[in-house]
């Protein structure tokens, strides 16, 4: 093995493609092999197990970027002598992508169920088919969301650690710009910068993003600048001075480097929707904090 996989980078290659593995021989394929075409024990099935599919796939996801990285810069070297030991069909980055894409599948089949179902007239069954749609859905479109976070460049420690991705979205920031002025030695403007917000269950972490335009694609890149820990953090939605369309993050680290930042979102409703959300994830943690302290009280 070449000295750039040891200490644990070989290990950053796969993910957690095994707990992915033994969470759907163990549980989840046990579950539907037991629904047997069952509508409602499938429904309860995609109920009972979406926090777990979407955790579990979410982290895979969140680590592919890196992944991808580490297998793209030693296939030559060692994965292709490997693939050629194991007499392998497919290149390993074409084994990495299958869960991602099996995932997208459970989308599919689902959507073609509640269409036949229809057809049939079984509209019970094309309602449950049709909620079980949404969840495969919703997780799918959480874990592409969480690919892009994965792709986030100089972030801190473990982005995987930060929980469910909530929201992810375009938005503008207000930055201190110091220059020099002739009626003091330095005077603090501002100027406007294009940025990416992704909220969390633990924090809110801002990037700066840049896109560049490639052969095939848009390549979207994001440049680690600010996490507010939401236990250490406040939302101010109406910030003096400012239009309807900006709202103020605090953070209430008494170190830290950005005390206040001014969001500006594209709409009123983008506006809305990421105050509230932060707001909720902010008042789930005070109120479980609570919880602990007092285990009498109710969420």
């Amino acid at each position: 093995m070449p000295d750039g996989l040891r200490e644990g980078r070989d290990l950053i290659a796969f993910g957690n493609i095994k707990a992915l593995y033994d969470f759907h021989k163990r549980i989840f394929t046990v579950g539907m092999t037991n629904a047997q075409n069952d509508a409602t024990k499938i429904l309860e099935l995609f109920r009972k197990r979406k926090s777990d599919l979407m955790f579990r796939y979410g982290k895979y996801s969140i680590n592919y970027p890196r992944s991808e990285l580490i297998v793209k810069q030693f296939q030559n070297s060692y994965f292709t002598k490997m693939e050629t030991h194991l007499e392998q069909s497919m290149r390993l980055a074409d084994h990495l992508i299958k869960p991602v894409q099996h995932l997208m599948r459970y989308s599919m089949l689902l959507e073609e169920l509640v269409k036949h179902c229809k057809i049939a007239e079984q509209n019970d069954e094309a309602e449950k088919f049709q909620e079980c749609y949404q969840i495969a859905k919703e997780i799918t479109k959480n874990v592409n969301e969480m690919m892009e976070a994965g792709r986030i460049e100089l972030f801190p420690g473990d982005i995987s650690k930060q929980g469910v991705l909530i929201y992810r979205g375009s938005v503008n920031c207000k930055v201190p710009s110091p220059k020099k002025s002739i009626f003091s030695r330095r005077k603090v403007s501002e100027k406007i910068e294009p940025c990416q917000i992704f909220v969390f269950e633990q924090s809110v972490v801002i990037c700066y993003h840049s896109s560049r335009e490639t052969e095939l694609e848009v390549k979207h890149e994001y440049r680690y600048w600010h996490k507010f820990q939401i236990n250490k953090m406040q939302v101010r939605e109406s910030p003096k001075g400012h239009d309807g369309m900006t709202f103020e993050l605090h953070d209430s680290k008494a170190d830290s480097p950005i005390p206040n930042l001014i969001i500006i979102t594209k709409t009123l409703k983008e506006k809305v929707e990421l105050v509230e959300q932060i707001t909720s994830e902010i008042k789930k943690l005070e109120g479980f904090t609570g919880l602990l302290g007092n285990p009498t009280m109710k969420l």
